[in-house]
């Protein structure tokens, strides 16, 4: 993963990044950043889809990155202290044959859905505040599904 980093502003700016955008006024508009809010993690995390697909595949697959069986456990629902199920885990929704999360920053929008039993993963960003990625992810998990 050579295209990846958490950037900060002590570092050189990050080459070819994207900005992100809202719809005002009838026409695209840079969202301006602060970096005052101190925030890395939801807005610091810079990759490329290469990147993404190489993490997926150490991820899931290979072991490297995380024991299978944590892996596992991140991906089976929550309980609560009264034992009832939750259709969240470690970070990630588990309600059905699929496990995703999504996510938002100024105008940012990601979505990472994974079908464990299929093999397929979709992973969406967007740098357009109005961008549905949950949809358009889901979207693209269907057709790939029903033309199996």
């Amino acid at each position: 993963m050579s295209h990846s980093l958490v950037y900060d502003e002590t570092r050189p700016p990050v080459p070819g990044r994207a900005t992100s955008y809202s719809w005002r006024d009838e026409r695209f508009q840079e969202i301006d950043y602060t970096p005052l809010n101190l925030t890395y993690g939801p807005d610091g995390v810079y990759t490329t889809l290469e990147d993404m697909a190489r993490w997926e595949q150490a991820l899931l697959y290979t072991g490297k990155l995380v024991k299978q069986s944590t892996l596992q456990e991140a991906f089976t629902p929550g309980r609560l202290s009264d034992g009832a199920s939750i259709p969240y885990g470690y970070g990630w929704n588990v309600e059905r044959e699929d496990i995703w999360h999504n996510g938002a920053w100024l105008g940012f929008r990601t979505y990472i859905i994974r079908y464990p039993v299929s093999n397929l993963t979709v992973v969406v960003l967007s740098n357009c505040a109005e961008f549905n990625a949950d949809r358009v992810g889901d979207a693209v998990a269907t057709l790939y599904l029903e033309g199996r």
